[in-house]
């Protein structure tokens, strides 16, 4: 793992276990409640009383990191993120947490910003492309006062002028502007670029922002300066002044080992205020007595009070324990969404990326927790067929076949170049392979080495330190997945991206740590979302998007298994083993009507089958441990057209010819977690004119050809070495499985199919 930075100013989402949203502390508290706490891991907002014990919890997805409390402190505004029948629904809302009273701004619809106070007592916040703005009157919103401004874009993230006369706002492509809320005219600020988490200081004659790679600017007059050298995770403005605090993340040999806390001046001095070693300390708050900076530890869970005069802190332990009992969690009423029509989500995935993770899928002699740099790197390598599966038995969390693991440890050669220089592990062990070569002379420069290692291997790369949404966008059109640096975690975390949500500026990973969202470290890594500097869609945050590491080739042909190129049925007994573990899956069906209640919303593989007579249909599918996969047989591709179901095997009578569809979707458990991994489907047919053998013969297994790697290899991979190559295990987007049945000849069109 590399380093990690974070948000800016008050937008802290801490995924590792809390977060503390730092504007909450800029008004002093009243009515016994002190400051809010967002629980990711457990889906809540807790507000705490004086004696910092929480008394209530709000359920909501992500936990609301975003959340602000009201000027006179008696009101909580933040954006409420649920699943409403299957669909992932968003509305702003108000919460009292001394009535425990709640007040919906808007129906839940597929996109809104989080809602800000205005200083004139009224709320904002985005719907889509447009912003709404409400009068409150008593603590209630006033329906008859709203008003809305289109904006070119949706925004989640906005900030207030002070004087309420003004909004600042970031477009599609990070650009800053503000709109004027009495005219609605727009001005872009030049030079503001790739930003996020815009800021007016209290007297509002400056607007702070910070770019996606964590470079901390100010506007003044439309002119824009850097106000610190060093990258930030986050900031705040000192009340009542134009000073910032910032915590600034400090390395030694490519690695963050300190945090610091900066003070800067209006008139351009800094000066450090605080220092610590081995911790990560986040989000900078103003404690209402105007010189205690509140900061938090997210790995340990722990809280900072730091003095900004002497730099003597204390350190308050996880809030969570000696709780004896837990607060009361206040479950919100069910409100109708204004729409539950398939959205317009852009989403755009690179098919084929395999998934490694960096512990599980590594030899056991190895301990992969700092190897998310070379797994992140062999994904991508493999995805072009540079790297033929090298394959042996893992052990860990269950017995499965690692096809690429042992090229991040392991020595071994590639067109003329031996990967066997020694780096130690966090044990203290020799490994080699790319994760020795990426990490050498002690971590000196991984990303470059990086570089490095891809080009030894044929493919062209590059580090971009000014990565941006765009490219982002346009490398995943071209399907060339690359290694994009974040600091969603405290150490920084390398990440191969696999496509995007264009709207939503959702990002698909194969993750070598596992899921964040569900807490690392975990096996689910492949094809997870994690939400854009900026944006909060209940995910995880990317915190900081250091840079890229490109790996530019040839792509190869898309494979088998998707909407338009399904794996063909062409002889019984069929047999595949497959995975749902793969990018070669995607997500259409979630529900189906013959079990409504059950979510199936993992990826899918598509199985195409030509039948031309009556017959009866033999479904079975085997997983592996900890696998659940379910079958479905469909009338017509819908999920509502469902005909039969069964958790491991059906049979079933096809008496009319036509279409139908077989899907074998992963199952989601209650903790939201896909079941997905390895699979054998078995099918037969027998034709009605054709008598049923009372012993069905074992079925060869089959795969569907994959191209050619360039080179091939054997036991020990070298560039001369030669063998028949393996299949891939294909990798990334959302999993479940779809089997196709075209009981008719011809082509079946999907383009009316949306992913969701």
């Amino acid at each position: 793992m590399y380093y990690r930075n974070g948000l800016a100013g008050w937008i802290i989402p801490l995924c590792l276990g809390f977060c503390i949203p730092a504007h909450f502390c800029r008004a002093a508290p009243s009515a016994g409640f002190s400051w809010v706490l967002s629980d990711f891991e457990q889906n809540r907002l807790l507000v705490l009383d004086s004696d910092d014990r929480p008394v209530c919890a709000v359920k909501t997805i992500g936990g609301a990191p975003n959340a602000v409390w009201s000027n006179d402190r008696h009101l909580i505004a933040f954006k409420w993120i649920g699943d409403i029948d299957g669909h992932r629904m968003q509305a702003p809302c108000l919460f009292s947490p001394e009535t425990h009273e709640t007040e919906w701004l808007h129906r839940p619809v597929p996109l809104a910003g989080d809602p800000q106070f205005s200083s004139d007592g009224r709320v904002m916040f985005t719907i889509d492309n447009m912003l709404h703005i409400l009068t409150l009157d008593g603590g209630k919103p006033v329906s008859s006062s709203r008003a809305v401004r289109r904006l070119p874009a949706y925004c989640n993230t906005i900030s207030i002028h002070p004087e309420a006369d003004r909004v600042a706002l970031t477009d599609s492509q990070d650009h800053l502007y503000t709109i004027d809320l009495q005219t609605g005219n727009i001005q872009y600020i030049s030079g503001a670029e790739n930003a996020c988490y815009p800021d007016w200081s209290p007297d509002g004659k400056l607007l702070a922002f910070r770019t996606i790679y964590g470079h901390l600017y100010q506007v003044r007059d439309n002119e824009v300066t850097s106000v610190m050298t060093e990258p930030v995770r986050d900031y705040c403005w000192l009340p009542g002044t134009s000073d910032i605090v910032a915590s600034v993340p400090l390395m030694t040999n490519d690695r963050i080992d300190r945090h610091v806390l900066v003070k800067h001046r209006s008139h351009g001095l800094s000066e450090r205020v605080f220092e610590v070693s081995g911790r990560h300390l986040t989000a900078p708050a103003v404690m209402p007595d105007g010189v205690t900076i509140r900061m938090i530890e997210p790995d340990q869970k722990q809280v900072y009070f730091i003095d900004l005069m002497t730099g003597q802190y204390r350190v308050f332990y996880d809030p969570f324990s000696g709780i004896s009992a837990p607060a009361p969690e206040i479950e919100f009423p069910r409100v109708e969404p204004e729409s539950l029509v398939r959205d317009d989500r852009d989403i755009v995935t690179i098919r084929g990326v395999p998934y490694q993770h960096q512990v599980y899928c590594t030899p056991a002699g190895f301990s992969g927790h700092w190897a998310c740099n070379g797994t992140s790197a062999v994904m991508a390598l493999a995805y072009y067929g540079i790297l033929n599966p090298w394959n042996f038995v893992a052990s860990t969390p269950f017995s499965h076949t690692s096809h690429w693991g042992r090229y991040v440890s392991d020595i071994y050669a590639y067109n003329g170049m031996t990967f066997n220089i020694s780096s130690p592990d966090p044990n203290g062990n020799p490994a080699y392979g790319a994760y020795g070569f990426i990490v050498q002379n002690d971590w000196e420069d991984t990303k470059t080495h990086m570089k490095e290692y891809i080009q030894y291997h044929g493919v062209s790369s590059s580090v971009d330190w000014s990565p941006d949404w765009a490219e982002l966008q346009d490398k995943t059109a071209a399907r060339r997945p690359f290694v994009l640096l974040s600091s969603i975690t405290s150490s920084g975390h390398y990440k191969t991206v696999v496509g995007y949500v264009a709207g939503y500026h959702t990002v698909y990973f194969n993750d070598p740590y596992g899921n964040k969202n569900q807490g690392y470290m975990n096996f689910n890594g492949a094809g997870v979302v994690y939400d854009w500097p900026g944006y909060n869609n209940g995910n995880a945050n990317l915190n900081n998007v250091w840079c890229y590491i490109y790996a530019d080739s040839t792509p190869p042909p898309d494979p088998p298994g998707v909407n338009d190129t399904p794996i063909l049925i062409d002889s019984f007994p069929f047999v595949d083993v497959n995975s749902t573990r793969s990018s070669s899956g995607q997500d259409i069906f979630n529900f189906y009507n013959c079990a409504a209640t059950v979510d199936e919303s993992g990826r899918e593989i598509v199985y195409l089958l030509p039948v031309n007579e009556p017959g009866t249909l033999n479904v079975s599918v085997t997983c592996d441990q900890d696998t659940d996969i379910d079958i479905h047989l469909l009338s017509s591709p819908s999920a509502s057209s469902c005909l039969v179901r069964g958790h491991l095997s059906f049979s079933y009578h096809i008496a009319t010819s036509g279409n139908y569809y077989i899907t074998c979707d992963t199952f989601t458990d209650a903790g939201n977690v896909e079941l997905m991994g390895d699979y054998t489907l078995s099918v037969t047919f027998n034709p009605d004119a054709t008598p049923v053998p009372t012993e069905t013969p074992s079925p060869t297994p089959t795969r569907t050809p994959s191209p050619t790697p360039t080179a091939t290899m054997t036991a020990g991979p070298t560039s001369t070495a030669t063998g028949t190559p393996a299949i891939p295990v294909p990798v990334s987007g959302k999993a479940g499985v779809v089997i196709l049945l075209l009981l008719m000849g011809g082509a079946l069109l999907f383009s009316d199919l949306i992913r969701r």
